[in-house]
């Protein structure tokens, strides 16, 4: 967390087992699935370390591709029609794992999976599993799709053709005049990076602007601030991670 986190090489293997952090019924609060009820997975590990990270994603324990997906479907059992048939799989970052297998079987199940990656890794596979961007078609119930949010200058060539939603996450005093994008870097607090951007034919609607959590109010408010001005002039979408929201109780 909050940059101090221990950053781990991509550790493909089988896939057959992973480290997982947690599972739990949640709801998506980010990007263009925001508000949906669904279940997370959350992976240990990250090759990243982000100063502003908040998520608690290391000591994960071992578990079984089988017992994985069989914790999965009880979480999705229980919850009945409540949960929508989505699956997040998140982190740290996701990729540093194979989790190929685990996606393919959960489409076997029935369910959608949603990656929350910072673009930089790929793996074999993973091209069989996801429509090129310009044909994924976000109410199919059996979509999976890539949420990407650039923490670095430049991302994985085999990555960016299947990235359905880029995310960004805005401080104030660091975003761009051209793009209104960020050029803070995401690994050494105050220090200048111009992060990955979309490509031209990226629609502005696939483009999320989210505020930077200071956690600290008057940093936040203009963070927020700056984040609608972005959204407003570029014609961005605003995210503003609904679960964090008081009137929200989730995990």
């Amino acid at each position: 967390m909050f940059g101090q986190n221990q950053r781990v090489k991509q550790k493909l293997g089988d896939g057959l087992e992973l480290q997982v952090k947690e599972i739990f019924p949640t709801i998506q609060g980010e990007g263009h699935l925001a508000g949906t009820p669904c279940v997370f997975l959350r992976l240990a590990g990250c090759n990243l370390a982000c100063w502003f990270c908040d998520t608690d994603f290391e000591n994960g324990q071992g578990m079984a591709l089988d017992d994985v997906l069989t914790n999965i479907l009880a979480v999705f059992d229980e919850g009945g029609d409540r949960l929508d048939n989505l699956v997040v799989l998140t982190g740290g970052e996701p990729f540093v794992q194979n989790v190929v297998p685990l996606i393919r079987q959960l489409n076997g199940a029935g369910l959608r999976v949603q990656v929350e990656t910072a673009g930089v890794l790929w793996m074999p596979g993973l091209e069989e599993l996801f429509e090129p961007a310009r044909d994924y078609k976000p109410q199919a119930l059996t979509s999976n799709s890539i949420v990407c949010s650039p923490k670095t200058g430049k991302l994985n060539e085999h990555i960016v053709p299947y990235i359905t939603t880029w995310k960004y996450v805005i401080k104030e005093g660091e975003t761009a005049n051209e793009d209104g994008l960020p050029v803070g870097s995401s690994q050494v607090q105050g220090q200048e990076n111009l992060l990955a951007r979309p490509h031209a034919t990226v629609m502005k609607r696939a483009v999320f602007v989210q505020p930077c959590d200071e956690h600290d109010a008057e940093k936040n408010a203009v963070n927020a601030a700056e984040a609608l001005r972005v959204a407003l002039k570029y014609g961005y979408r605003l995210s503003v991670q609904i679960h964090k929201l008081e009137c929200v109780n989730v995990p």
